[in-house]
C-alpha cells in the first residue's frame, strides 16, 4: 500500500472491486449477514484477496444499514453521534496501517486489512452501540495513553530504515499530521466516555501495535 502513489491505488482497487461484483446476484442486508465476511466471499464464489476485500466491504455495508435503521427508529440524532465513531475510528485504523505499511517498507497486504477492518469495525460498533450512540458525557475522565507518540517512533524509525525511498520520505510527512489531528479528534471522543466496558474496548481497539 505504501509503495505506489496513491491515485494509482486507488484506481487499481477501484477496477478491481468493479470487476468482483459486476455479476453478483443482488442480495438483502438478512442474507449477507448470514455469513462472516470469510464465508461471505465463499458464498459470493471469489476467495481471492480481491473476493476477500469485496466481501468484507460488502458486509460491513450490510451491518452498517442494520446498525443505522435500529438507531433511527427512535434518534437520528443517535445515528450521527455513532457516525462520528465510525469514521474517526475508521480513519484511525487505516492510519495505523499506513505506520505499519512505511515501517515494513510498504506491500499491497495493507490495503488489503485496511479494507476488511470495515467489517471488524462494523461489528464493534453494533456491539457498542448503546454508549457510543449517547450523548457524551460532559466530563469524563482523562485519557493518559499517549499513543501518538508510540507510532511517530514507529514512523521515525521506518523512514530511517527507508531512507533512500522518496515517496515513503514524503508519505511520512503527509501520515504524521493526519495522525496528530486525528488523534486529537479520538482523544477527546474517548474521555468523553464513562468508565467501563465500552471505554475499555476502545482504548484496546485504538491502541497502536507494532509489527
Amino acid at each position: 500500500m505504501k509503495i505506489k502513489p496513491l491515485s494509482i491505488m486507488v484506481l487499481a482497487l477501484g477496477l478491481v472491486t468493479s470487476s468482483t461484483h459486476a455479476e453478483e446476484t443482488a442480495m438483502s442486508v438478512s442474507d449477507v449477514l448470514k455469513h462472516t465476511p470469510e464465508d461471505l466471499a465463499q458464498k459470493l464464489g471469489n476467495s481471492s484477496e480481491a473476493g476477500e476485500d469485496h466481501a468484507a466491504r460488502l458486509w460491513a455495508a450490510a451491518k452498517r444499514i442494520e446498525t443505522d435503521s435500529k438507531l433511527g427508529k427512535s434518534s437520528v440524532q443517535a445515528v450521527q453521534r455513532l457516525n462520528e465513531w465510525r469514521q474517526v475510528l475508521n480513519k484511525w485504523a487505516d492510519l495505523k496501517l499506513q505506520v505499519q505499511g512505511i515501517e515494513s517498507g510498504g506491500g499491497t497486504m495493507w490495503s488489503h486489512l485496511s479494507a476488511r477492518n470495515d467489517a471488524w469495525i462494523e461489528d464493534f460498533l453494533s456491539k457498542h452501540i448503546t454508549l457510543l450512540s449517547a450523548e457524551p458525557a460532559e466530563k469524563g475522565k482523562e485519557f493518559n495513553s499517549d499513543y501518538l507518540k508510540t507510532l511517530n517512533a514507529i514512523l521515525d524509525a521506518g523512514t530511517k530504515e527507508w531512507k533512500d525511498n522518496e515517496y515513503m520520505q514524503k508519505q511520512a510527512v503527509v501520515v504524521k499530521e493526519e495522525l496528530k489531528n486525528t488523534y486529537f479528534h479520538l482523544k477527546y471522543m474517548i474521555q468523553t466516555l464513562p468508565d467501563g466496558e465500552t471505554k475499555n474496548a476502545v482504548i484496546k481497539m485504538v491502541k497502536p501495535v507494532s509489527n
